[in-house]
């Protein structure tokens, strides 16, 4: 049997963003990504297919989920899960250091902050 077990500071972090250092661990049906966001660090608009659902550890995150007038803010604060729609259009940016859990549903090699652009 394969090891099981994954430690997130032994991997190196993808930067899709400055101020944005994301490492993922996926299996069959879910990955999970933990993210450290650094105060004033901007989160461009995106979207992808996977369900996500975002959990603060740490810190506050401003996430903005929809678009237009129809868009709505949320301030997130430890302990405190943000459910995004699959095809959601969501953003934001950290209002201080911030360390996430983001669980997707399914899995996927990227998500559209990290799409390969072109």
């Amino acid at each position: 049997m394969t090891d099981l077990k994954t430690v997130f500071e032994d991997m190196a972090p993808m930067t899709p963003v400055a101020g944005v250092a994301l490492r993922r661990v996926s299996g069959e049906q879910a990955m999970i990504q933990h993210a450290v966001v650094a105060a004033g660090a901007a989160i461009p608009a995106h979207s992808h297919p996977n369900e996500q659902f975002t959990l603060v550890l740490s810190g506050r995150l401003r996430l903005r989920l929809g678009e237009g007038e129809a868009a709505k803010d949320y301030v997130m604060v430890p302990g405190e899960v943000l459910h995004i729609p699959g095809g959601m259009v969501h953003g934001g940016e950290a209002l201080e250091d911030t360390v996430a859990v983001d669980v997707f549903a399914p899995p996927a090699e990227s998500t559209g902050l990290d799409a390969p652009k072109g």
